[in-house]
């Protein structure tokens, strides 16, 4: 099977990862399906991540490459960076804290090739602690992410509501990056990715857990199991995040609006522009009398704005709540 799929490169960006760092290289050189090289972007480690890196690598028969920046590039430049230097068609995203399970470029790669239209693949993945014990939560349920979703394939309209493709999920056909010349700030490559393939309609959600995702309290993205007390507080929390969370949110959409204007359909465009006026109002409530307040949620309750452009009941929930305390 291996000799009829398309080679891969893995595009890994360090920096101060000498912990996890070796476990992850050594997971990748057991792979049933080695990659043809694997490019490694650093962001001025200042530990002994890339001696480990090295030494690591020497002992393999897989080709490799250090890139060392000379300036500190951030998470989304530094992964663009590295993702251009990729010389293979498809391109595993790549941590340096997690694990592969052995199988996992090789069903991935199979995706693509049974789908060729695909840009964007990603899979479930298994949650464990820093020592690599499991958690009994997966990727997928932490994000809500259901087998119905994977099958319908609407990942615009999931991704504009809020949700997230974690990058050490995902592959993709390196021509999905070719146009990309930087990633905005705050953004992520994997958000900026993800939606670049949404709107393609390239994405495609492959439901096995292939990797071990590594839960260690210095992750850039990370994910922990929440019981109910857990939602509970993380919802009260945020009544008081909130502003900030949905002005993050409009300099994101605007970013989308602007960068990929002449490749959006009709559709897509008209729910950006619904999604900022949603999130313009939602900022603007505490400027609005209570009545006033309680107008404009109803009003996106009927349209059902919450839904499409938030968490739903629980975002209709902390607004009220908020429009009530403000």
């Amino acid at each position: 099977m291996s000799e009829m799929l398309l080679p891969y490169s893995v595009a890994m960006c360090t920096c101060n990862g000498e912990r996890f760092v070796k476990e992850q290289l050594e997971s990748i050189l057991r792979q049933t399906v080695l990659p043809k090289e694997i490019v490694i972007s650093d962001d001025l480690s200042t530990d002994n991540t890339l001696d480990i890196v090295e030494t690591t690598l020497k002992e393999s028969n897989v080709s490799f490459r250090i890139l060392r920046n000379k300036v500190r590039l951030g998470v989304g430049n530094n992964f663009l960076q590295c993702i251009h230097q990729c010389s293979s068609p498809i391109v595993f995203t790549c941590d340096q804290d997690d694990v592969w399970l052995p199988q996992k470029a090789e069903q991935m790669l199979e995706v693509f090739r049974e789908n060729p239209q695909a840009l964007l693949v990603f899979s479930d993945g298994q949650l464990c602690d820093e020592n690599g014990e499991p958690l009994h939560e997966t990727i997928w349920h932490g994000l809500r992410i259901s087998a119905k979703m994977a099958q319908a394939g609407d990942w615009f309209s999931y991704l504009l509501r809020g949700g997230y493709v974690t990058g050490a999920a995902m592959a993709i056909q390196k021509e999905l990056s070719l146009g990309i010349s930087t990633i905005p700030s705050p953004w992520l490559h994997d958000e900026w990715l993800s939606f670049s393939a949404a709107i393609k309609d390239g994405v495609l959600a492959y439901p096995e857990e292939l990797f071990l995702y590594r839960q260690h309290g210095r992750n850039v993205m990370g994910m922990k199991k929440l019981g109910f007390w857990g939602h509970v507080k993380r919802w009260r929390n945020s009544l008081s995040e909130i502003q900030e969370t949905r002005g993050i949110k409009l300099r994101y959409y605007q970013d989308l609006e602007s960068a990929f204007d002449n490749e959006l359909t009709k559709q897509q465009r008209e729910s950006i522009v619904q999604c900022i006026r949603f999130l313009e109002e939602s900022q603007g409530l505490a400027k609005k009398k209570k009545f006033a307040r309680l107008t404009v949620i109803a009003r996106n309750v009927l349209n059902k704005a919450y839904g499409r452009f938030s968490s739903g009941f629980f975002s209709v929930l902390r607004d009220f709540a908020r429009s009530m305390l403000l």
